[in-house]
Parts: structure tokens; sequence; C-alpha cells
């Protein structure tokens, strides 16, 4: 582990270190359940179809992510994979950002922020069109001070993303709460 974030720049938060030693996992294409008023769709997957459709006011919503596995075998397999999926992103690696995965059709971006232990989502959008970040892109402390600003809290830490994404409950993105799946009857 040492070795590893010796490479990345950063201490591993315990509970990503804890992840690392005992799980390794492919890529993942999972659904996750969202309420709340943080995140707003205007489609949510018929469990029925597996396709999108309107969804209904103020309801729970099921949508896609496509969780990054890191499958390597050793630290520089690890690391390889890191720069593989960040591609012209390392500076955001270097900042301390992590992008795990992307959720709602690859329209948000999901974060492990290394320096907080949060885990953070943002619109691709406001990535891949922000004037702020074309200005600070090579520089990792620039692009600190972005996500600080512009991203938003998915979960407070990487148990309850590991919640998130391995149980089926429904996840409250405003007050960090859980509950018992929806009935997903409704929408198919």
């Amino acid at each position: 582990m040492a070795v590893l974030e010796k490479k990345l720049g950063y201490p591993l938060p315990e509970q990503y270190r804890e992840f690392l030693l005992t799980v390794r996992l492919p890529d993942l294409k999972l659904r996750i359940c969202l309420s709340g008023g943080g995140l707003f769709f205007w489609q949510t997957l018929s469990p029925a179809s597996g396709e999108y459709a309107d969804t209904e006011d103020g309801g729970p919503c099921l949508i896609d992510l496509n969780w990054y596995g890191l499958s390597g075998r050793c630290v520089s397999d690890y690391i390889d994979c890191f720069r593989r999926r960040a591609g012209e992103m390392t500076s955001w690696l270097k900042a301390g950002f992590l992008c795990t995965a992307d959720f709602y059709m690859e329209d948000y971006f999901v974060f492990y922020d290394l320096v907080s232990g949060r885990v953070l989502y943002i619109h691709n959008e406001d990535i891949n069109e922000s004037s702020d970040v074309c200005a600070c892109w090579n520089d990792p402390a620039g692009i600190r001070r972005f996500m600080e600003n512009e991203a938003s809290v998915l979960c407070r830490d990487f148990h309850d993303f590991l919640r998130l994404v391995c149980t089926g409950e429904t996840y409250d993105d405003e007050t960090g709460t859980f509950s018992a799946p929806a009935s997903w009857n409704l929408y198919s």
C-alpha cells in the first residue's frame, strides 16, 4: 500500500485502503436508487425493460452507475488503470481526485476525494464546458479549488458509497440517509 500511496502522491483514506486490501473488482454496471432534491432526473430506469422512462415528480429514481473496477494485480497495474481511465485528467489525480464512476447515462462523474475522504459528483458539462477548468486543467491546485467550489457531496465517506452501490437501498442525496428499496412497479 505504501508503494501505491507514494505513486499517487497522497495517503489513502483508511476506508479506501481497507477496501483495496480485501476486494478486487472488474468494471461494474450497477443500478442505484436516489431520492431527495439534490439531484433531479427527468427519467428513471424501468426495471421491466431496462430502458429509461419519464419520472414521477418527487419519487425515487433508479439510475445506472458504471463503477470503474481496479482489477490490477499489482501497484503498477493499479496506477496504470487510473492513468488510462483519467487520460488527460492526470492533474485531477495529482489534485487528489480519483474518478471512480459515472452515472445517469454518463452525465455525472463520481470522484473519490483523497484529501477529505468524501465521494463527490459533478455534471460532465461543468467540467467540459467550464472556462475555470480550462484555465487550470494542468494545475492541481486550481483543480482542487474548482472541485471544492463546484462539486457536490454524493456520500460522506467511502463506506456510504459502498452501501449505495451494493445494497439496493434508496439513498437520499440531500440528507445522506438510507431507506428500504423503492417499489419500482411505479415505473414499469
